[in-house]
């Protein structure tokens, strides 16, 4: 929850149709679930992630591309500021809930980051645009990310093998076998998964 539109949209503060899917899901939990989020609303059912993890093993995963508040309006505008996400983040790990920093797509980045998310992440997924876009790089292509980095002087961060370079550093602050790359390592699942679109 969710592979392609982020389950905590800004109308969930008022419909709350996740919160309602997640109670729902109570009765016939997966053996793995999943969510994948921009957004710290997620705290908001921490009640229910909590009773949730007791019937299946649960990992919520907050996408924080960079942890540079210049970079993001260049990419990402309209999404929420990192330090809210990291914040989240931090809330959800203190719970005692599996987390998961997905680093998608990865952006440019300050030699601090793997400090900020010691201690509030279980897991780390590094993705670029290069590689993680289904159409290995053709799309961003497509979409002008080449010349985005170039014309904001980021043309280092495009280059084809920036997640492992980026896999590299972060193996420096965590053990690798918490640090997953796209089109690399699958994730060790057990059982049943489910995705809700």
């Amino acid at each position: 929850m969710s592979t392609a539109t982020d389950p905590y949209q800004p109308i969930e503060r008022k419909v709350e149709i996740t919160r309602k899917i997640l109670t729902e899901m109570m009765e016939s939990p997966p053996d793995f679930f999943q969510i994948q989020t921009k957004s710290p609303l997620v705290v908001r059912d921490l009640d229910i992630l909590l009773e949730l993890q007791q019937r299946c093993e649960l990992l919520v995963s907050m996408t924080i591309e960079t942890d540079r508040e210049d970079v993001k309006p260049l990419f990402a505008p309209l999404a929420l500021g990192i330090n809210q996400r990291l914040k989240a983040l931090r809330n959800v790990h203190a719970a005692g809930i599996n987390t998961q920093a997905s680093i998608s797509p990865l952006l440019p980045l300050t030699p601090d980051f793997p400090k900020r998310l010691q201690r509030i992440v279980d897991r780390i997924y590094i993705d670029s645009l290069n590689i993680g876009d289904g159409l290995k790089g053709k799309r961003s292509v497509q979409l002008g990310m080449p010349l985005l980095f170039q014309r904001n002087g980021f043309s280092k961060w495009y280059q084809p093998d920036i997640h492992l370079k980026t896999n590299n550093y972060f193996n420096k602050y965590f053990d690798e076998k918490i640090i997953f790359l796209s089109s690399s390592r699958e994730y060790p699942l057990k059982g049943k998964i489910c995705i809700i679109n």
